[in-house]
């Protein structure tokens, strides 16, 4: 009797450690994967081209972050798709925790939505501006996918530089 049940726990055990492998060995096939951007600044807009190389699935932009004053100075607005969604405390008390994320919400425009990154083409995220920026910030950008019922999650950035406008 307690054979059958030992060898169907072997059974899942050995399932389970497969499952965790196959979701390592996806996660290892993007280890080189990158965004690279190219920035093209008019009079009106802020086109960011976002290539994604090194991957083998499709990814997906959830979330853009730019600090709150140089948003607010030339108006900017979100790519279609994205709209504001400042961090929320949902019932936080921790001290710490509240402080940060009210200083995040001070200190940061928060976008949320989606838009597909595919590997080796690229994916054009246009910002409508009222006025050219005067000062130099950076955009960052958190990206992620489903692997099973896991996930990857990674981000990166670009500098918006005056100097090169």
């Amino acid at each position: 009797m307690l054979k059958p049940v030992l060898l169907t726990v072997a059974g899942i055990i050995l399932v389970m450690l497969m499952y965790v492998g196959w979701v390592m060995s996806q996660v290892a096939k993007d280890i080189e994967r990158k965004v690279n951007c190219t920035i093209d600044i008019r009079e009106s807009s802020i086109m960011i081209a976002a290539v994604l190389v090194g991957a083998d699935r499709n990814y997906s932009v959830t979330e853009i972050r730019v600090p709150r004053h140089w948003g607010e100075a030339i108006a900017i607005a979100p790519p279609i798709g994205f709209s504001a969604q400042p961090y929320a405390l949902d019932g936080e008390t921790d001290p710490d925790r509240v402080a940060w994320i009210n200083e995040a919400n001070e200190r940061l425009i928060r976008w949320v939505g989606g838009a597909d990154l595919i590997p080796d083409e690229a994916t054009k995220l246009n910002f409508s501006i009222q006025s050219a920026p005067e000062e130099s910030a950076k955009i960052d950008f958190t990206y992620e996918t489903k692997i099973g019922v896991s996930g990857s999650i990674s981000s990166f950035s670009v500098e918006i530089k005056v100097d090169e406008i």
